[in-house]
């Protein structure tokens, strides 16, 4: 239980991003902040609320059950990092949910 606890930060990040966008930038903030990293606990929707599998899948999910699934726990948590591809034209600023 050394690497888990209560969620202190929502990572928002877009689905169509490779893996290693995200695992990088975590490291880079991981050593750039090694004061901080061991009280921040993330919780990242990739592990709880698949987007991918939902659309492969043609599971229908309206609007109101996605921001269930995703707003009490961002509500709870209090706080968001966004992670975007670029500065420029990022791809998470074209997503409409994402403004």
């Amino acid at each position: 239980r050394c690497c888990s606890g209560k969620a202190t930060h929502f990572l928002s990040w877009v689905w169509s991003y490779k893996l290693s966008l995200p695992l990088k930038a975590l490291q880079h903030w991981a050593k750039k902040n090694p004061w901080e990293r061991h009280h921040v606990n993330i919780w990242w929707c990739f592990f709880s609320n698949n987007q991918f599998r939902i659309l492969q899948e043609h599971e229908a999910r309206s609007t109101k059950e996605l921001a269930v699934a995703f707003g009490n726990n961002v509500k709870t948590i209090g706080k968001a990092w966004m992670l975007m591809d670029r500065l420029q034209q990022s791809t998470y600023t074209s997503r409409i949910w994402c403004i």
